[in-house]
């Protein structure tokens, strides 16, 4: 697990009501009242993970086994409540089991607000994945059909998908983004892309407020595309984007994380688009850019919203087909076998100790290793919507 240096809280923001409320008896949460407390959130974050890896591995999803804990594994965006010392306790322990410490950090998607107290397991569903995967397919192929002076550069900008964004400032938390762009050379992605839901919207500005300051502006762009999931607005999807801007703070010159969009639809209520230019997504070529990077070539990365909502329709589509279980597949009249034979198995632990270890010597030999000192436990409130 990768995870930069984690400071105490700066206090210049209110955190979300999603992050400091318990979801089913709408009271404020308090601080663990001791370390105790906080052991017990970061055992039950690593059973959590346990039963995510599991389900990966193609096991049944855990220890606990139910139906109960089959909705809770597929909470797309679980809140724990967890300080300081309980998260480096929690790293502590995960790298005391090598088989988990490869999965969490190759496999697991998660986000620690060291602001906030907060740690996030991201485990998003089919139709996010399916909307995330067409947007970042269609920004690479704008970037590919350039041509003339901006088609090197364009052409030198990859699709980093949900590679760790660690911070480098105090108080900013590291992320994993659902797509990110980033300039070859360049330390951090340009523009990184986050799709939500409920809960997540309202924590798109500290996202963004973790982006943008914690890489001091080399994040140029966040944009953040929220699709509902259900009750009375399902259909509604809206845009923001954030921009590094400055503004004056006691005398001094602070950066911000400037909103620029603030949730503009892009389909309403009824899953109709909504046809307005300010319901597009665009991304300046510049942004992808490091701020000190010089002639950069004009050009701008367009999707309109009537795209978007093709793109969510389609997506839509395609999560209810696999749920339903009513995708194509071979007819029966093809399958000649009767039954199938799996290789010899290997012990799972003995496999991941071996990629472990090839793992680790390929970030030894290109310089990727990262410092895990900081990683903190958690003391837990799980929100499940």
């Amino acid at each position: 697990m990768s995870i930069g240096n984690q400071p105490p809280s700066p206090p210049y923001a209110t955190p979300p009501g999603s992050f400091t409320k318990d979801k089913d008896t709408d009271t404020v949460l308090t601080p663990p009242p001791t370390n105790e407390k906080s052991t017990s959130t970061g055992l039950r974050i690593i059973e959590k993970i346990k039963q995510l890896k599991s389900r990966r591995d193609g096991g049944s999803g855990g220890g606990e086994g139910g139906a109960g804990d089959r909705r809770a594994i597929s909470v797309p965006w679980a809140t724990y409540k967890l300080d300081a010392e309980g998260y480096r306790d929690l790293q502590r322990r995960i790298q005391r089991d090598k088989a988990l410490a490869v999965f969490v950090e190759h496999k697991l998607r998660y986000d620690y607000f060291p602001f906030l107290n907060r740690f996030i397991l991201r485990m998003p569903g089919d139709t996010h994945e399916h909307f995330t995967q067409r947007i970042a397919k269609e920004i690479q192929r704008q970037l590919d059909a350039f041509e003339g002076s901006s088609a090197e550069f364009a052409r030198s900008i990859t699709n980093c998908g949900s590679s760790r964004v660690v911070s480098q400032v105090p108080g900013c938390g590291s992320h994993d983004p659902d797509a990110s762009f980033k300039c070859r050379g360049a330390q951090f992605p340009g523009v990184v892309i986050e799709v939500s839901h409920s809960q997540k919207k309202r924590a798109l500005p500290y996202l963004a407020d973790d982006y943008i300051l914690g890489s001091q502006s080399n994040i140029q762009r966040v944009v953040g595309l929220d699709i509902e999931y259900g009750g009375s607005k399902a259909k509604l999807a809206t845009i923001s984007t954030w921009v590094p801007s400055t503004t004056t703070d006691d005398g001094e010159t602070a950066l911000i994380a400037l909103q620029t969009v603030k949730s503009q639809p892009f389909r309403d209520c009824d899953g109709n688009t909504v046809p307005s230019p300010d319901s597009d997504l665009r991304i300046p070529l510049q942004d992808f850019a490091p701020i000190n990077l010089e002639g950069v070539p004009e050009g701008e990365i367009i999707i309109s919203a009537q795209t978007m909502c093709d793109f969510l329709d389609a997506a839509e589509k395609e999560a209810s087909t696999v749920k339903s279980n009513t995708g194509i597949v071979k007819p029966p009249a093809t399958i000649t076998w009767t039954k199938i034979k799996r290789r010899a198995a290997t012990p799972p632990e003995e496999l991941d100790e071996r990629d472990e270890k090839r793992f680790c010597a390929e970030e030894d030999k290109f310089g990727e290793v990262q410092d895990d000192s900081s990683y903190k436990a958690p003391s837990v409130e799980e929100d499940s919507s």
